[in-house]
Formats: structure tokens, C-alpha cells, sequence
């Protein structure tokens, strides 16, 4: 794959892992979004990796997830985002891999956001207390 070249538009690439014959997939997408400071008006640039989730997650696939999320975590990316809205289903091993991922994000100084949970798993997260450990706002009343 070719990198980004800066200055240009974002770039968005992706790239389909298949775990188990049509049970699970992880989509990665590359993204790279050149931006201006207003303050220092000096060009940056950050980096994010967004991984887009498909089925259910079981302990084989909580494995895989787990592999991919730590090598792209050490790949130096600033931010990444988990893409949950199509999964439904997700073991303890899953869970705990999560977990895992967010403790090992934290103490690499990288963000890892959890975002377009499917309604059944953030009820099953909720239910469990974890929502507060995946930066979730309640929608309890």
C-alpha cells in the first residue's frame, strides 16, 4: 500500500481480514487528514486507522482482533476507532480483549475510540458497568 503524501486531500484505504468463512470481518481504513494550526499556522497532520467490524465475536475472533489492534498500535497511528455497528454478539474473550486494547492504547499514549455500537451490544455493555471503561454515555434514563 502507498503511504500518504502530505498535503494532499484525506486518503482513505482499506484493507478486509476474514477470520472464520462468514462470521467475522474486519475492514481496516487507512486515513491520513492534512490540517492547518490557526494558532502557528505550521501544516501537521494526523494520522487514524479506523476498523469497521461484521458479525460476531467469539474467542478465535477475539484473538485475531486483538493481534491486529496491538501491530497497528505500535505502528505509531495517533488515533484509532473500532467501528462496532454490526456486531450483535460479542463473548467474554471479546470483551476482555477490548479492555485490554483500551489499557494497552492508554499506556502507549494513543487513542483507541469505540464508536457506532450496535443497540445489543451496548446494552450488553452497559448491563455489565463497562460502559464507563469504553468512554460510553449512558442512555439510561
Amino acid at each position: 500500500m502507498k503511504k500518504p503524501q502530505k498535503g494532499k486531500a484525506p486518503v482513505a484505504r482499506s484493507r478486509k481480514l476474514r477470520a472464520a468463512p462468514e462470521r467475522f470481518r474486519v475492514e481496516i481504513i487507512w486515513n491520513h487528514a492534512p490540517f492547518q494550526i490557526k494558532s502557528a499556522q505550521n501544516k501537521t497532520s494526523e494520522k487514524w486507522v479506523t476498523l469497521r467490524l461484521a458479525g460476531v465475536v467469539l474467542s478465535e475472533e477475539a484473538a485475531l482482533l486483538q493481534k491486529c489492534v496491538e501491530s497497528l498500535l505500535r505502528i505509531s497511528h495517533e488515533k484509532m476507532i473500532l467501528h462496532l455497528s454490526r456486531v450483535p454478539i460479542i463473548s467474554g474473550r471479546g470483551i476482555a480483549a477490548l479492555l485490554r486494547l483500551c489499557r494497552q492504547a492508554k499506556k502507549l499514549h494513543r487513542v483507541l475510540e469505540i464508536r457506532g455500537l450496535h443497540p445489543s451490544l451496548r446494552r450488553t455493555l452497559e448491563e455489565l458497568g463497562l460502559g464507563k471503561a469504553f468512554g460510553l454515555k449512558s442512555t439510561r434514563k
